[in-house]
């Protein structure tokens, strides 16, 4: 049967964690067509997709997401072999530091990662914090496309939406603020992705974020990620 084939290819190929027994019981005996973001439609049970993409973030991404593009407008992401590791990773570790070059993608693709989160997950309260108000909205807005674009069956409706504040229906949030000393202390802090870090005023600032955000991050059992920029850390002053 195409239908199962496909199914088994999906799990096999992006390593999802589940059985096809237990998959094919979260059914909605529901058929639709899904668009992919490479063009092509596939006729598929609207509860099976929505499992898929809700174990697995490499999937959700390579499949339906879309990135803006300067010159070009929005494009689909595919995701490299080293963005697909950098995934399987934050299912291992709850804190992982990322020491970056520029344009390889890193923040784009943790934006997305932030998006699926809150998307296809009940009570995700996510926090996104950059150099200026200005970049940590850039950050956010980076999910733009894709939420216009994604399948209905696979949406999750957003009940609030500005500049720095994004909430689903399901309870998640994903909010965007400039470094500051009082950055990260949400009460229900289930994610803190500290981007470009390395541009933040001092080293203090950097312990001092991470610091106020531990204590709820232990007790929610959520996830830090930092992204630190490799063409802006200085090396240290050797003796001469």
């Amino acid at each position: 049967d195409r239908f199962i084939t496909s199914v088994k290819n999906k799990i096999r190929h992006f390593k999802i964690p589940i059985k096809l027994k237990e998959l094919f019981q979260n059914a909605r005996n529901v058929l639709v067509y899904t668009q992919y973001n490479d063009g092509t439609k596939e006729l598929v049970d609207a509860g099976i997709e929505w499992m898929l993409c809700n174990l697995s973030p490499n999937y959700f991404i390579s499949r339906y997401c879309w990135i803006p593009f300067p010159g070009k407008g929005n494009v689909p992401f595919q995701l490299y072999y080293f963005q697909n590791e950098i995934l399987r990773d934050t299912k291992i570790y709850k804190k992982l530091v990322f020491l970056k070059t520029r344009q390889c993608g890193i923040s784009t693709l943790f934006s997305l990662y932030c998006f699926w989160r809150a998307n296809f997950h009940e009570s995700e309260s996510i926090d996104v914090v950059s150099l200026q108000q200005k970049k940590a909205r850039k950050f956010v807005s980076k999910i733009e496309p894709t939420i216009k674009r994604l399948p209905p069956v696979l949406k999750t409706p957003i009940t609030h939406k500005n500049q720095s504040l994004v909430k689903w229906a399901n309870g998640s949030e994903i909010l965007s603020e400039s470094a500051s000393p009082r950055a990260g202390r949400g009460d229900s802090l289930s994610l803190l992705v500290l981007d470009e870090a390395a541009h933040y005023l001092s080293d203090n600032m950097i312990r001092g974020i991470v610091s106020a955000a531990s204590p709820t991050l232990s007790r929610t059992g959520g996830d830090m990620i930092i992204i630190l920029s490799l063409l802006h850390i200085s090396e240290p002053t050797r003796p001469r």
